[in-house]
């Protein structure tokens, strides 16, 4: 696998997370305390009471190589209600559960295509089985979310139609 561009693989700090590959911006953005709470995103189950602090959403756009007014849509919020939402002291469970859901297709995808680019190209293209829609304009929903999960397993699979 090639070195992801702005982020450092997975392999560079499996010794503090016990997590399927996943990228992050460079180190000097990541504290332990962000990869404990994207480890906790990606490992909750929607079971308990996750407490995400409102500050977290400051890094988000630079984890997933989105900006912040696509990361807002995706989390059904307007530009001015994400960055509010940022000094919040502790995130909503609604927005909690979809940043989850959110980090785990980005993880996904990053499995699948094993190449940041690749899948960031891939979710901004029409894809046929997906309606002709880009993937990126569906990560807004719970159903869309779980048809392009759906996409990436046949593409794991090589079932493409």
């Amino acid at each position: 696998m090639k070195e992801l561009k702005n982020v450092k693989s997975y392999k560079n700090i499996k010794e503090d997370l016990n997590l399927a590959q996943w990228p992050y911006p460079s180190s000097q953005l990541v504290s332990s305390q962000v990869r404990e709470q994207v480890a906790e995103l990606l490992t909750y189950g929607g079971v308990g009471e996750l407490k995400v602090p409102g500050t977290f959403l400051s890094i988000v756009p630079q984890v997933i190589n989105l900006p912040v007014a696509e990361v807002a849509e995706l989390l059904s919020m307007s530009k001015s209600t994400y960055y509010r939402a940022r000094e919040e002291g502790i995130l909503d469970m609604d927005t909690i559960d979809k940043l989850s859901s959110l980090f785990k297709l980005y993880q996904r995808g990053l499995e699948v295509f094993e190449d940041q680019e690749d899948f960031e190209d891939w979710l901004k293209t029409k894809i046929i089985s997906l309606g002709g829609q880009k993937p990126i304009s569906l990560l807004k929903t719970e159903n869309g979310r779980a048809a392009v999960s759906d996409t990436l397993g046949r593409i794991e699979h090589g079932v493409y139609g």
